[in-house]
């Protein structure tokens, strides 16, 4: 989907969640280390990059490309220039009268110091960053199981896009491997050209790289930054932003949401929500999915 022909966007929660969201009008932006997932990165994530390891892996890859019967192709650089004129020249006899050189050369290729920043960059990064997630559609049933208290709770849909809280909604990927802020692997690639060097502009997409076995979940995140400096005890590392009351356009109640919670919940919006509708869901006969019909707020 075009993010331009977005308008809505539903937010699936437990009921303790909706009253907050519902009684302070406010929707909660979280750093992404609040969000208790082992594979999301952020300030705390551990980047497992020494010197030594590194250049240990760049002498591999070098010694591989000298000695390979099979030329390397592929993007070229100094580094690789270099070391494919010493392959054509067979200008060392082994792997161990190589080694020595290749050390002395690849050494100066590692830069800690960059490495080291641009660690520090992320770190900086992932404090700041404040995320809100949402889902596409009221009617998802992987998310009404998983956020939605298997559907006892309900969904929020709030209107996105341009002039709105939700301003610029971002798709998130579902892939089969992990995102990382970089590795030894991501670290020789850029040594022998085959990635651009390290670059602070694609910190946001990592945060957009999820696990391929909950796709159907079909999330969208919200980004902005944190409303104050951050302090030491990261477990506050979150804001509770206003929301104008007509952004929220409807409210969805669960399939098994209980009769006080559903009275509850309809008493509430009516009372501070003038134009936001309220449906209800109902099963889809021969179907594992959910449709919905209006509530009358009269």
């Amino acid at each position: 989907m075009v993010t331009e022909k977005l308008t809505s966007l539903s937010k699936f929660c437990d009921m303790d969640t909706a009253l907050k969201i519902i009684n302070s009008q406010t929707l909660r932006w979280s750093a992404p280390h609040l969000f208790n997932d082992p594979f999301e990165l952020s300030h705390k994530t551990l980047v497992e990059l020494s010197k030594d390891a590194l250049l240990k892996s760049l002498v591999m890859e070098a010694l591989d490309r000298l000695f390979n019967p099979t030329p390397v192709k592929g993007r070229k650089n100094r580094l690789t220039e270099t070391i494919d004129r010493w392959r054509e020249e067979k200008r060392f006899s082994s792997e161990d009268e190589a080694e020595s050189v290749l050390k002395v050369l690849l050494t100066k290729v590692i830069s800690q110091q960059h490495i080291d920043q641009y660690i520090r960059a992320w770190k900086a990064f992932a404090s700041a960053i404040r995320i809100c997630c949402f889902t596409e559609s009221p009617t998802n049933m992987a998310t009404w199981q998983r956020y939605g208290d298997n559907h006892s709770g309900i969904a929020l849909k709030f209107k996105c896009g341009l002039n709105t809280t939700l301003s610029s909604p971002q798709l998130v990927s579902y892939t089969a491997a992990p995102p990382l802020v970089t590795s030894i692997k991501q670290q020789i690639d850029i040594a022998y050209g085959k990635e651009p060097k390290l670059s602070t502009a694609n910190f946001m997409e990592k945060l957009l790289i999820k696990n391929e076995a909950i796709a159907a979940e079909n999330e969208w995140r919200c980004f902005s930054k944190a409303s104050d400096e951050t302090g030491k005890d990261d477990e506050l590392w979150y804001d509770n932003t206003k929301f104008p009351t007509h952004e929220l356009e409807a409210v969805f109640l669960g399939l098994a949401i209980t009769t006080a919670n559903r009275e509850q919940v309809i008493a509430m919006i009516k009372k501070n929500y003038k134009n936001t509708k309220i449906f209800k869901a109902e099963t889809v006969p021969g179907k594992f999915a959910v449709t919905f019909a209006q509530v009358p707020k009269l």
